[in-house]
């Protein structure tokens, strides 16, 4: 049996090491693109108090429906740019929430195991990865309000900002189109495998 033949469950450490890599990659890439545009090195770094933060929403919500949907929007990390001619606020910064984090180790995941079955990485996996990785970013910029979002992205990348503002009820959308095309590129190699063996038998 050839290893490329081999089981998804006999190579789960190099599908490991692949999602971490892109997830890492992910990350990396994001802050590059901040950097690059503002040509400001970050002035501040923060790390949240997830567990005593965690407490004081299961605490102080009713529901524990609405108290995860909070706990998961919570940032666990952020670093910006402070602007000390403006009372310190903030012009860019680039946070990891919970949700958006989750969702990017998703695509990765789902990249990782498209890549390890061809030794490629299908066009399709590729672009449903990308979208997901767009929908999930988590910026803010002044210009762009003062919440973590994806159309900061947009906007940095050169978008108007006003056509970006439009855009936002989309991010949702986007991130599910994105992972449909992964999970639609994973069953295509699927049935191709398949249909290889049985062509070899």
């Amino acid at each position: 049996m050839s290893r490329a033949s081999l089981p998804l469950a006999s190579r789960p450490v190099r599908v490991l090491l692949l999602t971490t890599g892109i997830l890492l990659t992910y990350h990396l890439l994001l802050a590059l693109v901040v950097l690059v545009r503002f040509q400001a090195w970050p002035n501040y770094f923060r790390v949240y108090p997830l567990l005593e933060n965690l407490g004081l929403v299961l605490t102080g919500t009713p529901s524990w429906l609405d108290a995860f949907g909070i706990a998961i929007q919570e940032p666990w990390l952020e670093f910006g740019y402070a602007n000390p001619d403006y009372y310190g606020i903030a012009e860019w910064s680039y946070m990891i929430l919970p949700s958006r984090l989750l969702l990017v180790a998703l695509a990765s995941l789902l990249l990782a195991i498209s890549w390890s079955r061809l030794k490629s990485c299908p066009a399709t996996s590729l672009a449903g990865a990308s979208l997901v990785g767009i929908g999930s970013a988590s910026l803010t910029w002044v210009v762009c309000c003062g919440y973590p979002s994806w159309i900061v992205l947009l906007s940095i990348l050169g978008l108007d900002t006003a056509i970006a503002l439009q855009l936002e009820p989309w991010g949702l959308g986007i991130v599910l189109t994105g992972v449909g095309l992964q999970l639609a590129t994973l069953y295509w190699q699927r049935r191709h495998r398949a249909s290889a063996v049985r062509v070899a038998i």
